[in-house]
């Protein structure tokens, strides 16, 4: 997976290009709690970065995990 950094660049170029975007996390651990955990690491990011939350918002259709804005479930 990039680095911090990189990932975000790459959503600063990437998500403007989106127009539907399906976004699931997949694992292999028996924890019923790890799809909540995945999904509240979704939201801190989305939490601390109010620039990609507005990249995200802005996609005609997004589906996955915490999302932000106009498609949260």
């Amino acid at each position: 997976m990039p680095s911090g950094s990189a990932r975000r660049r790459t959503d600063e170029i990437g998500l403007p290009l989106v127009d539907k975007f399906v976004s699931f996390d997949i694992t292999d651990d028996l924890d019923p709690e790890t799809g909540k955990t995945i999904a509240d690491l979704h939201q801190r990011r989305y939490d601390t970065d109010p620039d990609l939350t507005e990249l995200v918002s802005t996609i005609n259709q997004y589906e996955g995990s915490a999302a932000p804005g106009p498609h949260a479930a």
